[in-house]
């Protein structure tokens, strides 16, 4: 979920250096009352936690935009409960609580110098910053949002991934041949690099778009499409055992820019070959079940929940029935528009599922987008 033009700018030395992080902080839900900017009062915000089946407000009929709110170059998006974080690539973290679906309240804005990808765990958040590093935001009380480490190692970070509950993956590149990815323990006061992998490809793009983790797995999204699998259950010994590469279609590059995975499938968003279901239950030899690129659209990333895959691309948000992986459906025939009344195209880069609603990082549009998706 990158802009095309960053892994042509970037100029990075790749070197693992030594890190100096702060903690990540975690306390109990605070109710005193203040305002955020926006003048709403934030207390009393259900946040963190699911709300239970007669707290959830219905939220609309399919398709149906039911809010949005401005975040200039919205890029990427997750949650937790109630918490949404989103970043803008120009604009810093952004955190709504959206226990109201219609009503999404702005708890924080965090600036930071270019946020891109986002992951959220409970009342916990880890941001890749380029430059800036890997940002710990603690989220625990509402009325204080901050960030409570952070992590640098000399290189530009952009792509993330989270390892089970104790670790992330980050990584990037610099734009020619030189990829990376660092595994880092984010459990302690002082999160440390348990294990690195340089990634070379003398004939292409080796910079890290997209990462994920499963079974001590790595699965890196290379800028130039290919997927790479690394087996890192050793993290000082950490070696590549498959690769799968699709070249999409005629005028439209591969770029691999989101990595989804449930169970024994990976959902691959490659930007120029449509969305690609991985049997992945060896990962050595990933096997191809099937290529969704209906409309010849740019794809970015997906969201997997209760047998449906939601794709984010610039013709507006997808909503795949996956009870069949061979063949995914688009339910209700077309892509749902995220448009929310901006005059320009649709281009949702993220998307995050939570009580009916997808909540869509549009980057075009600068918005946060609700659509109910019942």
């Amino acid at each position: 979920m990158k802009s095309r033009w960053l892994y042509i700018a970037l100029q990075v030395v790749v070197s693992f250096g030594i890190v100096t992080v702060l903690g990540v902080g975690s306390a109990a839900c605070d109710g005193g009352g203040v305002s955020d900017e926006d003048g709403q009062n934030v207390s009393d915000f259900l946040v963190g936690a699911d709300a239970d089946a007669s707290s959830v407000i219905p939220a609309g009929q399919f398709g149906e935009i039911i809010a949005h709110s401005k975040v200039d170059y919205a890029e990427d998006i997750h949650g937790s409960g109630n918490l949404v974080f989103v970043t803008g690539k120009e604009s810093g973290l952004h955190v709504f609580d959206v226990s109201d679906p219609k009503n999404p309240v702005k708890l924080a804005t965090l600036p930071m110098t270019k946020a891109w990808d986002v992951i959220a765990d409970g009342t916990r958040a880890w941001v890749t910053d380029y430059s800036g590093g890997l940002h710990a935001v603690d989220a625990s009380d509402p009325n204080n949002i901050q960030v409570v480490g952070t992590y640098t190692n000399g290189n530009e970070i952009i792509a993330l991934g989270q390892m089970g509950t104790d670790r992330v993956v980050v990584g990037g590149g610099d734009g020619v041949a030189k990829g990376w990815f660092e595994i880092i323990d984010v459990t302690t006061p002082t999160p440390k690099l348990v294990g690195n992998r340089a990634v070379v490809d003398v004939e292409s793009d080796g910079a890290a778009a997209s990462l994920a983790a499963a079974d001590g797995f790595v699965y890196f999204g290379q800028a130039d499409g290919t997927l790479r699998i690394f087996d890192a259950t050793n993290p000082s010994n950490i070696t590549q055992v498959g690769t799968y590469f699709n070249q999409g279609t005629l005028g439209h590059e591969p770029w691999g820019l989101g990595i989804t995975i449930a169970g024994d499938h990976l959902f691959y968003s490659d930007w120029g070959a449509g969305v690609i279901t991985l049997d992945i239950s060896s990962p050595t030899s990933p096997q191809e079940v099937s290529v969704f690129a209906e409309g010849g659209y740019a794809f970015y990333d997906s969201y997997f929940h209760d047998e449906r895959l939601y794709i984010a691309l610039d013709g507006g948000l997808g909503v795949l029935d996956m009870n069949n992986p061979a063949q995914p459906s688009l339910i209700g025939g077309s892509y749902l528009s995220t448009k929310a009344g901006a005059a320009l195209d649709d281009a949702p880069h993220g998307v995050w599922v939570h009580n009916g609603v997808a909540w869509v990082s549009d980057n075009k549009a600068g918005m946060l987008v609700g659509v109910a998706v019942p």
